[in-house]
């Protein structure tokens, strides 16, 4: 199994707000110290829960990416409105 990086991932859970997979993170710990899980199903949890994390990241960054687009867009728009430079 490769390394999942589960503490960079909750340091980015914590980062993006993303506090719903936190919960389902703890769920899936809590479900191994309660519960006699096999082995394939926690890892099967866990793979699912960093691919859902990796998505969220990806999604706000491109969200951002996005915003900061719009911005410089229409920064660049007010500004050769202010200088008479319009194309």
């Amino acid at each position: 199994m490769s390394d999942l990086n589960i503490v960079d991932r909750l340091d980015e859970c914590r980062e993006y707000g993303f506090d719903a997979l936190i919960v389902d993170f703890n769920g899936i710990m809590q479900s191994v110290l309660e519960v006699d899980v096999p082995m394939f199903q926690v890892k099967a949890e866990l793979i699912h829960w960093c691919y859902n994390v990796d998505k969220g990241v990806d999604d706000h960054r491109k969200e951002r990416e996005a915003t900061n687009q719009l911005t410089a867009d229409y920064m660049l728009h007010q500004t050769r409105e202010v200088f008479g430079t319009e194309v």
